[in-house]
């Protein structure tokens, strides 16, 4: 599945609408059919995870509790936990410090999570 060019989409149907096409040839041609196939395409399952962890954990009073949890969700999707390698044993540097960049970069939106959750 390719991921759709939705700016590219944004700019034709925009252009289509500036030089005067009326909406009703607009939502019958080829470009809104386009459009539409490009709006039906699932979620990757990394998207849906952090979706679906915004939608759970959006409150009833439309408080932005769900942001940090969709983005503790992205960090479980982009940077999963996984055991620091152990360098004496099994691992050359090179594996090390990429883990440890990895784990940086999950802390980073961690922080960012829980700075999020702390505001009143």
């Amino acid at each position: 599945m390719t991921t759709p060019d939705f700016r590219a989409l944004c700019a034709e149907l925009i252009d289509a609408m500036d030089s005067g096409i009326t909406a009703e040839r607009i939502r019958m041609s080829p470009l809104a059919d386009r459009a539409r196939a490009a709006l039906d395409q699932p979620l990757s399952p990394a998207a849906q995870a952090v979706l679906d962890a915004f939608h759970k954990e959006l409150s009833p009073d439309n408080q932005p509790g769900g942001l940090p949890a969709a983005l503790r969700a992205a960090a479980d999707q982009v940077v999963p936990v996984t055991p620091a390698p152990n360098d004496t044993f099994c691992c050359p540097p090179v594996q090390t410090t990429v883990w440890m960049a990895l784990a940086r970069v999950r802390s980073q939106l961690l922080a960012i999570a829980a700075e999020l959750e702390a505001q009143p």
